[in-house]
C-alpha cells in the first residue's frame, strides 16, 4: 500500500512538471489571475496570451475605481460612483504586435442587460454615453485603452477584426489579428444584440446623407429634436435593405421614433475588417447597432440610446 501510494505521488508531481513546462513554453503565467486563452484555431495559436486583473460582474475580484488616474473614469466618477460598477482589465497579444489592452465596466447589480465594445479611446462622449448605458439599462461595456488616442500604434481598433489573413485581403491591415478578433467577440457572448457607440466629426463622410454602393442614408420620418444628420444609428446586412426584412422593421421603426439611419451593405470584396463587417460577413444573426452622434453630442447619444433600447424591448433597472 505504501508503495502504491509513492508510486501514484510520483506520477502527480511528473504532471505537475510537465504543466509547468508548458505553460513556460507559451509565456508564461505570472500568477493565477493571469491564465492563458484557449487556442481554437490554428491561426489563432500563433500567440494568444491573455492577462486579466480584476473579475467580471460575476467574478470574485474588482479593481478599485479611487485607484484608476485613467480621464474617462475621472470625469464619470460620479456617474460611476452612482451604481455597484466592477472594473476589470485585461491584455491580449497577437503574434507580431504590441498588446492590445482593455478596460471593462460591469453594473454589478445587472449585470446580465445589454454589451457595448467602444474600439476608440479617443472619442470621449462615446465613453460617457456607455457610463449612462450600463448604469440605465445594466450590464457591461468593453473599452480599448489606448490612452486617450484612437489606434494603438498604426492600427486602428475598429479596421482590425478577422481571424484569418485571407479574409482581411481588402482591409487596410496586412494580416489578421484573430486573438483580438476573438477577445471582442468573445465579450459578446450570451449578448441579444452587438451593440457599439461612436462619435464623429461635423459633416461628410459620415452622416445620414450619404449615398454610396455601401452605405445608404434614410432620415428620420419623425423630429424629436435628434435630426442632425451627424446623429445615425448604423445598421448592416449582407442584402439589400429592402431585401433583409428584420432589418429593414428596426430601420422603419428607429425612423419613426426619431432616429437618422444608416444602412450598410457589406460584402467580402468591401469589407474593411469593422466590427459591422466581421459581424456581417462570419454570419453571426444578432442585430448589429452602432449608435454614432457628432462628436461632443452627449445629450444627443443619451437620448439615442433611450430610443433604441426602447426599440429593443430593453427597459430601465432605476
Amino acid at each position: 500500500m505504501i508503495l502504491h501510494r509513492f508510486f501514484v505521488i510520483r506520477r502527480l508531481s511528473v504532471a505537475a512538471l510537465a504543466l509547468c513546462v508548458a505553460l513556460q513554453a507559451h509565456g508564461g503565467v505570472a500568477a493565477s489571475d493571469e491564465p492563458l486563452a484557449s487556442h481554437a484555431t490554428d491561426e489563432e495559436a500563433q500567440l494568444n496570451l491573455f492577462r486579466q486583473r480584476g473579475g467580471g460582474a460575476g467574478g470574485a475580484v474588482c479593481l478599485p475605481l479611487a485607484d484608476e488616474r485613467d480621464p474617462d473614469i475621472r470625469r464619470n466618477r460620479s456617474m460611476l460612483a452612482s451604481f455597484p460598477v466592477c472594473l476589470s482589465k485585461a491584455t491580449v497579444r497577437d503574434a507580431g504586435r504590441a498588446d492590445w489592452v482593455f478596460t471593462t465596466y460591469s453594473n454589478k447589480a445587472a449585470p446580465n442587460g445589454p454589451v457595448w465594445y467602444l474600439p476608440h479611446d479617443d472619442e470621449d462622449a462615446a465613453f460617457d454615453a456607455a457610463v449612462y448605458a450600463i448604469a440605465t439599462y445594466g450590464g457591461r461595456f468593453i473599452a480599448a485603452n489606448a490612452r486617450e488616442e484612437r489606434n494603438f500604434g498604426s492600427i486602428d481598433p475598429n479596421r482590425a477584426f478577422g481571424r484569418t489573413n485571407g479574409s482581411v485581403g481588402p482591409c487596410a491591415i496586412t494580416r489578421a489579428y484573430p486573438a483580438y478578433t476573438k477577445f471582442v467577440m468573445d465579450g459578446f457572448r450570451g449578448a441579444r444584440n452587438i451593440l457599439t457607440l461612436h462619435t464623429n466629426m461635423d459633416g461628410p463622410p459620415l452622416n445620414v446623407r450619404v449615398n454610396s454602393e455601401k452605405l445608404r442614408g434614410y432620415p428620420a420620418t419623425a423630429n424629436v429634436g435628434l435630426s442632425d444628420p451627424d446623429n445615425v444609428v448604423i445598421l448592416a446586412g449582407r442584402q439589400p435593405l429592402e431585401n433583409n426584412r428584420r432589418v429593414a422593421r428596426f430601420a422603419t421603426a428607429l425612423r419613426g421614433a426619431g432616429i437618422n439611419v444608416i444602412y450598410e451593405r457589406v460584402t467580402r470584396a468591401n469589407n474593411d475588417c469593422s466590427l459591422s463587417n466581421y459581424v456581417t460577413l462570419s454570419g453571426d444573426r444578432r442585430l448589429y447597432v452602432n449608435i454614432e452622434a457628432q462628436d461632443g453630442a452627449r445629450t444627443a447619444q443619451k437620448r439615442m440610446i433611450d430610443i433604441v433600447m426602447r426599440q429593443l424591448g430593453v427597459r430601465p433597472v432605476r
